[in-house]
């Protein structure tokens, strides 16, 4: 995944830089074409990681994907992505309280089985969408089940119970999704931007004058 020559030619020589116009001048601002270089290939990155998340099936994918925000900085120097602040979780994998097997080399790991009420009202909508399958035991609306003393629980709060515990328990799988994404982008904006900028260089001090 990466842009096409006819690009790399177009941006070299500064016709893919935003509203700048060069006219019939040669001399063309390094910075300039590095911002028109990242501009495009910050929507390749965007791209990389829907496809890797699409590949990795990851789970409850849609608000990180709407969260994805590429910026190029205005000198043309960086270009950053910002997401969710719980991607890497998801990338990574979080270890369970009871067992790694999910995510033997992640870096996080749950300490108890307490969730945030955001994140409980996260889960009980994707239960609601049915994105998951929780089957419960019930009695007359009578439980006891998930650490939960007897009382009247309705059937999506005891779902919605059990799938915290669970994830809780064993954690969340390893996916690294942005890891290859971003090293997939990577490899060919190393090869491309080494080629952009031979080519400007080329264009802007021209060949050496016959002797």
């Amino acid at each position: 995944m990466s842009i096409g020559k006819s690009q790399i030619n177009a941006i070299a020589k500064g016709k893919l830089s935003g509203d700048i116009e060069f006219g019939d001048s040669k001399v063309i601002n390094l910075s300039d074409v590095t911002l028109s270089f990242f501009e495009r290939y910050s929507a390749i990155y965007v791209k990389a990681i829907e496809d890797s998340i699409n590949k990795n099936q990851v789970v409850g994918s849609g608000k990180m994907l709407k969260g994805v925000d590429p910026e190029v900085s205005k000198d043309g120097n960086t270009l950053r992505i910002y997401m969710a602040n719980y991607y890497d979780f998801v990338n990574k994998g979080v270890k369970g309280v009871k067992g790694s097997k999910n995510a033997p080399n992640s870096p996080y790991q749950y300490k108890n089985y307490k969730m945030s009420d955001e994140g409980r009202k996260s889960i009980k909508e994707y239960i609601n969408k049915g994105k998951a399958k929780i089957k419960v035991a019930t009695k007359k609306n009578t439980v006891n089940a998930v650490g939960l003393e007897k009382k009247k629980v309705s059937l999506i709060d005891l779902k919605t119970e059990t799938l915290i515990y669970l994830i809780k328990k064993w954690g969340i799988k390893t996916t690294n999704f942005f890891d290859e994404a971003t090293e997939q982008v990577q490899k060919a904006m190393i090869e491309d931007l080494g080629e952009v900028m031979a080519q400007t260089i080329v264009i802007q001090i021209g060949n050496p004058k016959k002797k």
